[in-house]
């Protein structure tokens, strides 16, 4: 009998490991989830992070609630921010701003995203499935030679008074131009000198009869 529950408690710690390593996540906690994680190039040298987020099923959002994303590569200060609406507000920091409870892993010198829901209303999942949240997206100005696909630790709180704040993890994938996007742009890179040597070409003296 002895062994029975010992074996079953070893099962049971095992499960609840291979819950936390695989997720990041304890089953007790929930909130918002990220459900994507983009990063895309849109200048010379310049890209953007884009994330994708859902507020898990029966849960509310209050205001006051938000999540942070920690330790972006090349994000500065000053980086611009989109939000799916006016109610989501977002900060940039170097220390997170991380609910109490939990302490995901936080370098002092790269800078973290927070977007926090300020809307009058909560926002409430139906009891049956995920609410999407929208899309959300903060640019880098930093010059990298390519952009960055790390793993990010993020943190969610809904500011309920009952939920456990999320601690979790995503993986950052780029957004890889279309070939025919590619030839495009270098077919229209190729064509500013030739444009720039006809507006330089003086024009020929009309002969006068």
């Amino acid at each position: 009998m002895t062994r029975r529950i010992r074996g079953t408690s070893l099962l049971a710690g095992l499960a609840v490991l291979g819950v936390m390593l695989a997720g990041g996540r304890t089953a007790q906690a929930a909130g918002i989830i990220l459900t994507s994680a983009t990063v895309q190039q849109t200048g010379d040298p310049t890209y953007e992070y884009i994330f994708t987020a859902e507020l898990e099923k029966g849960l509310t959002l209050f205001n006051g609630g938000f999540f942070t994303v920690y330790d972006l590569p090349g994000i500065p200060a000053t980086a611009l921010t989109s939000q799916p609406n006016i109610s989501w507000g977002a900060s940039i920091q170097l220390l997170g701003v991380t609910p109490p409870g939990v302490q995901p892993p936080d370098s002092s010198t790269i800078y973290n995203v927070t977007w926090q829901w300020n809307g009058s209303s909560p926002i409430a999942a139906p009891a049956g499935s995920n609410l999407p949240l929208g899309t959300f997206i903060i640019g880098s100005t930093v010059e990298l030679p390519s952009p960055p696909e790390p793993t990010l630790y993020y943190v969610s709180f809904l500011n309920d008074g009952k939920t456990p704040p999320t601690v979790d993890t995503i993986k950052v994938t780029a957004i890889i131009p279309e070939p025919t996007s590619v030839v495009l742009l270098f077919l229209g890179a190729g064509m500013i000198p030739l444009l720039s040597l006809r507006r330089r070409r003086p024009s020929r003296p009309v002969a006068v009869a």
